[in-house]
């Protein structure tokens, strides 16, 4: 999508065009949706962030102030979606207790590993940890 075509597609959302929005949708839903799942539970737990951060994405395109690309901007939305939902849920608060971690630096991985692991099983893993771990593990990996 050439940089003209992408200002007349926020500017069609910005006016709360369904058309444009749908495009807007239908552009960055799968890239979006694995972002939502890597910080969720279940697939209906994504399933809800993914729609509230595209909610918040569609009443707040008029603030994107093109400093960097729409997409990055809108998976910043959605990150921040997730983790506002983790902090309104039971986990108030990011407490690792780094005794916990000390047997993990032991271990040694060779670099095969990430060449016999499927993604699906990867994130399949990933949901398996405690929710502050997973969110840890999310920031620090995936978002750099």
């Amino acid at each position: 999508m050439t940089e003209e075509s992408e200002d007349i597609l926020i500017t069609g959302c910005i006016n709360w065009d369904r058309q444009a929005q749908n495009r807007l949708y239908e552009k960055y839903q799968s890239k979006m949706f694995a972002v939502c799942y890597q910080y969720s539970k279940s697939r209906e737990e994504a399933e809800d962030t993914f729609h509230e951060g595209f909610m918040k994405v569609f009443d707040n395109i008029a603030s994107f102030a093109k400093k960097g690309t729409l997409e990055g901007w809108i998976r910043t939305i959605m990150v921040n979606t997730a983790i506002e939902k983790y902090r309104k849920g039971k986990h108030l608060s990011f407490i690792v207790n780094m005794e916990d971690t000390s047997e993990v630096s032991h271990h040694y991985f060779s670099d095969d590993i990430l060449d016999k692991i499927e993604a699906a099983e990867l994130i399949t893993l990933i949901q398996k940890l405690p929710p502050a771990y997973q969110m840890v593990f999310n920031l620090y990996v995936m978002e750099g």
